[in-house]
């Protein structure tokens, strides 16, 4: 499942159970879970679809995705 749609309800599903979990940062515990788990190419799809479908959770994971990315891109130079 790695439809845009389909990244995104999994996003929302890891999300909804990682806020029942004891996490000081729950979006930065989602963005580790999909960095971790997802391939590079269903993390990129997911940071270029409309976010509007996203919960609050995921959608600050995403944005987190995406600062990681931008430091990686100054990084490389």
């Amino acid at each position: 499942m790695d439809t845009v749609s389909g990244l995104i309800h999994m996003a929302n599903q890891i999300a909804k159970n990682m806020a029942t979990m004891r996490f000081d940062d729950h979006p930065t515990a989602v963005a580790a879970h999909i960095k971790r788990y997802w391939t590079g190419s269903m993390i990129a799809k997911i940071r270029a679809a409309d976010r509007s479908p996203l919960s609050p959770i995921a959608l600050k994971a995403v944005e987190i995705l995406d600062q990681a990315a931008a430091e990686r891109a100054v990084q490389a130079g």
